[in-house]
């Protein structure tokens, strides 16, 4: 290796770094997604498909005290499988579109109970993050939910509980339901084992299949169905 060829992999090493609050956080979402894989008609192992690091903006986290300057993304299914197929058959070939037309398409398809489905699990999925954070750190779930860092989950959040049925006056209502969820989650001591041995390993890009071996021992054979409360829009 020369010494070009060897900077870039010093380089690139360093990119690949990241701290310890992310990497719990992240890895709270990635087990949420194995937890709900099966809800959502996959297999477990299929629950997540990779976690990719690298780096981003400088946050502080939520108490304050650190700055953070390392990124994390866990990628997994968008949609519940039955929708999956039916944006398939809708949309043949369709290109890239923004996350916000997106999801106004998935609005289309379906049925309301099968949209709602797969709406309240991405819920619990994109609330995971920050529940794992908080337990970690000991700052609340609001603290971390609503800190910078987490604008990109917030987003996502009201994407998810606009196809699980919420209306915007309903948003409160949705957040407050499942942050009981996820706070009742990640105090499953097997839950939590299994966060802490997806973030131990995270030194860099995770797959899907390593994400799933490391979790599986801990939480395999346990459904978000039946571990959690599902949030349901309210009723008029």
């Amino acid at each position: 290796m020369n010494r070009t060829a060897r900077r870039a992999a010093q380089a690139q090493a360093r990119r690949k770094t990241i701290d310890r609050i992310t990497a719990v956080h992240e890895a709270g979402h990635a087990v949420a997604r194995l937890l709900a894989a099966e809800d959502m008609g996959y297999l477990f192992e299929m629950g997540v498909d990779s976690i990719q690091i690298g780096t981003g903006p400088s946050w502080r986290s939520a108490d304050g005290r650190i700055v953070l300057n390392s990124a994390a993304i866990c990628y997994g299914p968008a949609v519940s499988k039955v929708l999956a197929v039916a944006y398939t058959q809708a949309y043949p070939g369709s290109g890239s579109i923004s996350a916000d037309e997106f999801n106004a398409r998935l609005l289309t398809l379906g049925t309301a109970e099968q949209r709602a489905i797969s709406g309240q699990a991405k819920m619990i999925v994109t609330a995971m993050g920050a529940a794992a954070e908080a337990r970690l750190t000991g700052a609340t779930w609001e603290e971390v939910f609503l800190s910078d860092p987490c604008i990109g989950d917030r987003t996502d959040f009201r994407r998810d509980a606009r196809l699980a049925g919420f209306g915007d006056d309903d948003l409160a209502v949705a957040v407050a339901r499942v942050r009981s969820t996820v706070i009742k989650l990640i105090a499953v001591p097997e839950v939590w084992s299994a966060i802490g041995a997806v973030a131990s390993a995270m030194k860099g890009d995770l797959s899907g299949r390593q994400v799933a071996l490391l979790a599986a021992p801990h939480i395999r054979g346990m459904r978000l169905s039946n571990v959690a409360v599902s949030a349901h829009p309210r009723r008029q």
